[in-house]
């Protein structure tokens, strides 16, 4: 484990670039300075000379950095310069570092501050939480400024932010938190607040911790694979490396094929027969423990992919914003009422069906249960909203069959059924007849 630790941390320092003779060839830290900072710190100490001070900075895999400190001629009465590397973190993010950390320096030059300026960059990358996400939390302020309406509050040091949303007269309120492993651990989600009701903020819950939960993992979103159907298939590309493996697997396979028709009556090319397919095994051994060890730096997993700026716009773009404008695949007419206290009636209550998009319930009632039995989803909900916005947008069909816990989608059964509603009908009709 020390060895990772250090094979790690020397990582951060490749980048470092020299200074120049006049700065490296300058002052000394003040005494007893050094011995400080090796208590402090202790494992996290790179190297500790009078003239350079190399520390890491390790809160989680993605916040790290590499900080190199040296001491000018005039110090302890000239600030010291300090250097901030990382291979995990935006350039960006450790130059602002590097000036944080120097306007620290500058506050306290006159007094040994060595010590202090390390401690004040230590306080920086273990209490930013967002440190670890400044590229997504910058797309989502700028979203935050287009979105005028809606109220957001971010905090570095929880590394919090907390959204109020409000489409029509239907809200929410969600706090999203990002933890001290990101990305290689989820945001939590926690809906605080909405008018929506139980039921639909439950499935919106569910959906928006699996989407969490598939970006650590590795994988791709549900939207991201729905979008991947739709592109055109690209052509498969081969490699470098797999072209290589090619072009050495048909050199052996000739090679050994052209010694076993002649090592029958010749032990010489036995041998060298046997001693190519040891070689060739051996080759594939280490190939295979290569690999292995490929795979161990993840522990076999995929390695995580953020989860923050999908997290915000799953609640903003599918749930806030887009279910009051929802629309009934039955009837076509808005799934949700104008009036968010109207939801709790059973007839025009909303149903999410698997597929993902609404019906009323009396409406999805009769979708399934009148013939044809087993039609699949009609008009995908996003059309629709696209339509009334762009007259000149084509529809298209969503195509899915369209199931839901509450029905029954065994196409035999509501034949039956459909069957025995109509003699029933007819039945009616004739006693009525009758009677008149």
């Amino acid at each position: 484990t020390n060895n990772h630790q250090s094979i790690r941390a020397q990582s951060l320092f490749i980048a470092f670039p020299l200074l120049s003779k006049e700065m490296s060839a300058g002052g000394e830290a003040a005494e007893g300075e050094l011995e400080a900072v090796r208590k402090e710190f202790e494992d996290d100490v790179e190297a500790l000379h009078s003239y350079n001070v190399k520390i890491v900075l390790r809160k989680s895999r993605v916040r790290s950095v590499g900080v190199s400190v040296q001491f000018p001629a005039e110090y302890p009465n000239a600030p010291l310069i300090v250097e901030v590397k990382s291979s995990t973190l935006p350039d960006e993010v450790t130059k602002k570092l590097e000036k944080a950390a120097e306007a620290e320096a500058a506050k306290q030059k006159g007094t040994i501050h060595l010590l202090n300026t390390l401690q004040f960059l230590k306080n920086i990358v273990f209490s930013n939480k967002f440190l670890s996400c400044t590229d997504e939390v910058k797309r989502i302020k700028l979203r935050a400024e287009e979105l005028k309406e809606d109220i957001f509050k971010f905090s570095d040091k929880n590394g919090t932010i907390k959204i109020a949303a409000k489409e029509n007269q239907y809200e929410a309120t969600v706090r999203i938190t990002v933890p001290d492993n990101y990305p290689d651990e989820g945001v939590a989600c926690e809906l605080l607040k909405t008018n929506f009701n139980d039921g639909i903020s439950r499935i919106f819950t569910n959906q928006w911790n699996e989407g969490v939960r598939r970006l650590v993992q590795g994988f791709k979103t549900m939207e991201e694979l729905e979008k991947e159907k739709e592109r055109p298939r690209e052509e498969t590309r081969i490699t470098t490396s797999a072209l290589r493996d090619i072009k050495h697997d048909q050199v052996f396979l000739k090679q050994a094929g052209d010694m076993k028709k002649i090592s029958e009556n010749d032990k010489k090319v036995r041998r060298q027969l046997t001693r190519l397919n040891k070689k060739e095994a051996e080759a594939e051994r280490e190939k295979a423990k290569a690999d292995e060890a490929r795979s161990i730096v993840n522990d076999g997993r995929m390695p995580a992919r953020p989860s923050l700026e999908f997290a915000v716009s799953f609640f903003l773009d599918d749930f806030v914003h887009r279910l009051p404008n929802d629309v009934c695949q039955g009837c076509q007419k808005k799934v949700f009422p104008a009036d968010p206290a109207k939801q709790g009636a059973k007839m025009k209550a909303a149903e999410r069906i698997y597929c993902g998009h609404y019906f009323h319930f009396n409406c999805l009632d009769e979708f399934i249960s009148t013939p044809p039995f087993g039609k699949p989803c009609p008009v995908s909900w996003y059309v629709i909203f696209a339509e009334q916005q762009h007259p000149t947008f084509s529809s298209k069909a969503c195509g899915k069959k369209v199931e839901h816990p509450k029905f029954t989608t065994d196409v035999k059964l509501l034949e039956k059924r459909w069957a025995s509603e109509q003699v029933s009908i007819n039945t009616n009709r004739k006693c009525f007849k009758s009677k008149t």
